[in-house]
């Protein structure tokens, strides 16, 4: 049984876009022409050229962020309270408080916040006390 003529036609300019598309990417805008165009009858073509490699970029995304966000410390985690002598040291990274201030770690370290050290960055500087106003 042979097909209507506007559907032979259809897939015979879908057979000629594709073709003449190759491996290459192919842009939104060239998608919507197609379809468009009439172009419905050779979908999985389509789907595999144009939405498959979307998805799997997508998919290694995906992945990354999921690696990201396990690797990402919570505050919690990194926030150590206040400085004290007689912790045996923190890890870069850690975060403490000493004289008002907030302060990181910028390597694993014993030495004291504030006192010179290169070993810890300020991150929030100490304020005024406030005051009551009137």
């Amino acid at each position: 049984m042979s097909k209507p003529p506007a559907e032979e036609m259809t897939e015979q300019r879908a057979k000629a876009v594709m073709d003449r598309l190759g491996d290459r990417p192919v842009k939104f805008r060239t998608l919507l022409k197609i379809l468009e165009d009439g172009f419905t009858t050779n979908f999985s073509t389509v789907k595999a050229k144009l939405i498959g490699p979307l998805a799997d970029r997508i998919a290694a995304l995906e992945t990354e962020l999921a690696a990201v966000k396990a690797t990402k410390p919570n505050f919690g985690d990194v926030y150590a309270g206040v400085w004290q002598p007689e912790v045996d040291g923190h890890e870069r990274g850690t975060v403490v408080s000493w004289d008002g201030s907030a302060w990181i770690a910028l390597r694993n370290t014993k030495a004291k916040p504030g006192m010179g050290a290169e070993d810890w960055r300020l991150m929030v500087k100490r304020g005024k006390d406030a005051k009551e106003i009137r």
